[in-house]
């Protein structure tokens, strides 16, 4: 499943980002703006159900079981968000990227 079309009617990181060097976000992906927007805000629309589904299929991958489908389908759509970049952090540090 690819990342979200979700328009992020924001800068992409509205907080500050310690890899962004400028507003647009020049080493955040595509999949990281989404995620780190829904997880920092403001949020003027809340995720669609393929969003919500990309999200709960990305910590479930990433997260090597450590957050399953049967806990993350039911958060809402900031800790979802939340879940989805432990999952990266925990796949990143587990496989020593």
């Amino acid at each position: 499943m690819h990342t979200p079309s979700y328009t992020i009617p924001t800068r992409p990181c509205p907080t500050s980002c310690p890899f962004c060097e400028s507003q647009d976000c020049a080493v955040c992906n595509e999949s990281e703006q989404f995620v780190r927007h829904f997880m920092h805000g403001p949020v003027v629309k809340p995720m669609s159900k393929e969003e919500r589904e990309w999200c709960i299929e990305e910590a479930d991958r990433a997260g090597e079981g450590s957050y399953p489908r049967e806990e993350t389908e039911h958060l809402n759509d900031k800790d979802l968000a939340w879940a989805t970049y432990r999952a990266w952090c925990e796949y990143v540090r587990s496989n020593c990227l």
